[in-house]
């Protein structure tokens, strides 16, 4: 396994974590981890969505995966997932992340509301 995929793997292992900790509810029945093509995919229900907004782990993702920069929005991955986690929360939407490594090294995340 090549230190980029280690880092996702890391950064999923986070966000699971974070979510498990610091549920008390049953929310984490529906988190699915799913491959795409040079990553991965998250995806999160609401319930879960609100774990991980209220568990604020933006800062710790960043420290993970440093390779993923800013968005096209200037968010961190960390941000964008706490940002993202919020609207979910709040709209009893779900939450979804991807995370690559394009050809040429550059890595993407992507994250959206369902």
């Amino acid at each position: 396994m090549n230190a980029k995929r280690r880092l996702v793997v890391v950064g999923a292992g986070l966000l699971l974590s974070a979510a498990g900790a610091v549920a008390v509810a049953p929310a984490a029945s529906a988190f699915t981890v799913s491959p795409v093509p040079g990553g991965g995919a998250v995806e999160l229900n609401s319930g879960e969505a609100r774990v991980v907004h209220d568990a604020h782990i933006g800062g710790v993702v960043d420290a993970a995966l440093p390779q993923y920069g800013r968005s096209q929005y200037g968010r961190t991955v960390g941000q964008a997932i706490e940002y993202r986690s919020g609207i979910a929360a709040q709209n009893n939407q779900s939450l979804y992340i991807s995370y690559r490594t394009l050809p040429g090294g550059n890595s993407m995340i992507y994250t959206a509301n369902r």
